[in-house]
């Protein structure tokens, strides 16, 4: 399971990105394993890696963005271009509370999970 928290006394250094085991019920639902405690750490089950089905890296051949850029509010093309390889960004603002970020994030459907047929 994936979900965002904050760590204690560290509200202002904004959400994590944490990651829960689960488990499939009988009856076709998920839960946290019995024992798992969220706030310690987890042991790192024994399995072997998986090849992912997606990427984050680009490595800005052409003139344009792969997918995985997304832009939120402002979409200001004048702000970047590709060029040589390498991705040129105009900086906006005089002060981190001025400027405007451009987030990246995943094509989520990797996340997807066939669920176990209703019993």
């Amino acid at each position: 399971m994936i979900f965002h928290g904050y760590e204690n006394g560290f509200y202002n250094m904004g959400r994590q990105t944490l990651l829960l085991p689960i488990e499939w019920t009988n009856d076709g639902w998920y839960k946290i394993p019995d024992g798992i405690r969220v706030d310690k750490p987890i042991k790192r089950p024994g399995l072997v890696a998986s090849n992912p089905t997606f990427t984050l890296s680009d490595n800005f051949d052409g003139n344009t963005l792969k997918p995985q850029w997304k832009f939120f509010g402002e979409y200001d093309t004048s702000r970047f271009h590709v060029v040589d390889n390498s991705l040129v960004i105009e900086a906006k603002g005089n002060s981190i509370g001025e400027s405007s970020n451009i987030p990246i994030l995943p094509k989520w459907s990797y996340l997807s999970k066939e669920m176990p047929p209703a019993v």
